[in-house]
């Protein structure tokens, strides 16, 4: 996890909720609700008023495969874990210099009955956006710069972990520009998620990609 999300939200309506700089010029985003690994995602960087936003890549790629004779970009590195990140030499280095947010409207997980998976959006009570704590590296890739992004993860909160025992770190709205800025690593291990709720998604989003329209109703219920 996490492996899916959400964001409702066009480039005009972030350039608003961020206060970006940039509000100038919209990078190609398209709203989705389902927004899968390796897809370009909406990245907010820098603090007060020279907060920028672009797109960059979710997930690293992983170096170690050429090793293999294989393509470092066919796997991707779409999460960290929050309690290894500072030791860990993959995330160290972009934890102390590239904090990120990532917005999303939600969330998604799945809880396994039997053998089936059953997707569930995980979003803010009041139907506010996440911000979601990312980090962020720059890579080459055959003579281009591409920057990438991971989630950052920690241990559920009591309100989801019947669906899944991991989610992302969720930035408080109060602590945006320590976690974007440059000086040290805000404790937030401390920090509690907003109220979130929890809603069945349809089936189909198993295999959806990018989707312009919400998936429409769900054809199982949480309840049972």
């Amino acid at each position: 996890m996490c492996g899916r999300f959400q964001l409702a939200l066009t480039w005009t309506q972030l350039v608003e909720l961020y206060g970006l700089a940039s509000s100038g010029a919209d990078p190609g985003w398209a709203p989705s609700w389902s927004v899968c690994p390796t897809h370009r995602v909406p990245v907010i960087r820098g603090v007060g008023a020279a907060r920028e936003g672009r797109l960059a890549r979710w997930g690293f790629p992983m170096p170690w495969l050429a090793r293999q004779g294989k393509d470092p970009w066919s796997r991707a590195l779409i999460n960290a874990r929050g309690e290894e990140a500072a030791s860990k030499r993959t995330w160290a280095g972009p934890l102390r210099r590239g904090r990120r947010i990532v917005p999303a409207t939600a969330y998604v997980e799945w809880s396994r009955r039997g053998g089936r998976k059953l997707p569930v959006s995980i979003h803010h009570a009041r139907g506010e956006p996440l911000h979601l704590a990312a980090i962020a590296s720059t890579f080459e890739r055959e003579g281009v710069s591409v920057e990438a992004v991971s989630l950052l993860t920690t241990a559920a909160h009591p309100s989801v972990e019947r669906i899944h025992d991991r989610m992302p770190v969720i930035v408080p709205s109060e602590q945006l520009d320590a976690w974007l800025g440059e000086g040290p690593v805000p404790a937030f291990e401390r920090w509690s998620p907003p109220p979130l709720s929890l809603a069945p998604l349809p089936t189909s989003m198993n295999k959806a990609g990018h989707l312009a329209e919400p998936p429409g109703p769900a054809d199982w219920d949480l309840g049972t």
